[in-house]
């Protein structure tokens, strides 16, 4: 299957690249930049299938789609970090929300089946001891 993966050069798609290689897919990452040295060693096939591009840029979102034959999308692309959401909250909510909104769409208008949203804890506070559970408070 060929698989689109956003945020496919940061830590959490390297290793979502890698691990769909390794069971035979064909897996394309999509992302604004490309990945250090570190991230290579993780998914050597990043230096050759990394499609430059943003979840904010629709038309080129979709020409990588098509071109590539996509048939299904593992989103991890996100801006992280709560000191820098504070800073630029709009910005945040652009990329995270209205970059999810645009690879929904992307899939539907071109008949995906299969969309995987995934996360890293990063998106949440340190929580009050070694483990994140519900009670923890939002922040610290």
């Amino acid at each position: 299957m060929n698989i689109l993966v956003t945020g496919g050069a940061g830590l959490l798609g390297s290793y979502v690249m890698a691990a769909l290689q390794a069971a035979g897919h064909e897996a394309f990452a999509y992302d604004i930049t490309a990945p250090g040295p570190e991230l290579l060693s993780v998914a050597p096939q990043l230096a050759t299938r990394l499609r430059l591009g943003g979840i904010d840029d629709m038309d080129r979102l979709i020409a990588v789609c098509r071109d590539n034959r996509i048939e299904a999308v593992v989103h991890a692309a996100a801006r992280l970090g709560l000191q820098p959401s504070l800073e630029d909250p709009a910005g945040f909510y652009q990329t995270n929300i209205m970059g999810t909104v645009n690879i929904c769409e992307a899939a539907r208008r071109l008949e995906m089946r299969k969309l995987v949203v995934v996360s890293s804890n990063a998106v949440y506070h340190q929580g009050n001891g070694l483990r994140l559970v519900e009670t923890d408070p939002p922040f610290l």
